[in-house]
């Protein structure tokens, strides 16, 4: 899930290496919900749906290169620890790239 967020970060990314992502989640563009995990050996995915924190990371693929921390949802006090922290660090990672 981070290496995206790693990549931008970094200021290593790529359209090469963004696209993986991009394509994956795309293939959920207009669903109810983005899944939380993939299991990579058979394909399978959750069918509960992705928290606040995996939906920033797919927004910011998604957005880039014109991604920017303001365009991403609040933090939610509820949310839990894993997804806050996700979220965090992609808003982080836009503002430091100066992409606030």
């Amino acid at each position: 899930m981070r290496i995206p967020i790693y990549l931008l970060w970094g200021r290593k990314e790529t359209d090469a290496l963004l696209k993986p992502y991009r394509d994956f989640w795309g293939t959920y563009d207009g669903a109810r919900a983005l899944p939380a995990w993939t299991n990579l050996m058979d394909d399978s995915v959750d069918s509960y749906g992705a928290q606040l924190g995996i939906r920033a990371i797919a927004q910011v693929v998604a957005d880039y290169p014109r991604a920017r921390a303001g365009r991403l949802p609040a933090l939610d006090p509820g949310q839990p620890y894993y997804s806050a922290v996700l979220l965090l660090l992609c808003k982080i990672a836009l503002r430091e790239r100066g992409e606030g």
